[in-house]
């Protein structure tokens, strides 16, 4: 993945290229340079994936203080609003699927849609094994309904403003954010395997949780 200082060096390189060929008034340039630059900007707030010694503790991962979940023990219930104003609860798919819960920063975090976009990839797994992708921020439900629809219909999205749930799991940063975390939830409501960060660019992207997805639900057959 790109530094930010590499990118800005290889943007100036292709500016160098591209106006010996263009005028800088043409529409060609300037619509060439606009994508390249959004290119660069899209790689720079990638994610960068979990580091692979933390795959290899049965427990869940969090580098900070307070969190209030382990694996093995029942996930906190909570209800909060889906974009219709629908009240959602955790407990809704107990005995029916399996929860793979995702608590963002906000539709404003490149980093949170940039997981949320690899997930994507997801789907047909998710599927298959009947896993639920539920989606909690603090955004109010105009932002949330925005997040709706950048993504699939199989995504649930929940609004978490007064931070209740993010308080009940132990993921508070500050006053206005949580720490992201990704919690793999079993059909019988217990956590099997989480991990939260206070290092908002580093999550699991789709790959690993393919490999997480394998160990703790098609393997033990739940």
């Amino acid at each position: 993945m790109y530094g930010n200082s590499m990118i800005r060096i290889i943007i100036k390189k292709m500016r160098g290229q591209y106006s010996s060929k263009f005028n800088d008034k043409s529409s060609g340039y300037k619509t060439q340079l606009s994508i390249l630059s959004c290119l660069f900007l899209l790689a720079a707030c990638s994610i960068s994936p979990v580091e692979k010694s933390h795959f290899k503790f049965e427990g869940g991962v969090a580098d900070f203080d307070g969190i209030k979940i382990a694996v093995g023990q029942p996930a906190p219930d909570f209800t909060l609003s889906d974009v219709d104003g629908k009240q959602v609860s955790l407990s809704s798919f107990k005995g029916k699927k399996h929860v793979l819960l995702v608590v963002y920063r906000g539709n404003w975090c490149p980093y949170c849609m940039s997981q949320l976009d690899s997930f994507e990839s997801l789907l047909p797994l998710l599927g298959r094994y009947d896993i639920q992708l539920v989606g909690v921020s603090p955004d109010l439900l105009k932002k949330v309904n925005k997040t709706t629809k950048k993504f699939d219909n199989d995504y649930i999205f929940l609004s978490d403003e007064n931070m209740e749930m993010i308080d009940l799991y132990g993921l508070r940063k500050d006053a206005t954010l949580p720490h992201p975390a990704t919690i793999l939830i079993d059909s019988k409501g217990e956590v099997v395997w989480f991990y939260a960060s206070s290092n908002f660019k580093v999550r699991p992207d789709a790959m690993q949780m393919r490999k997480i997805i394998g160990k703790h639900i098609r393997n033990k057959g739940i």
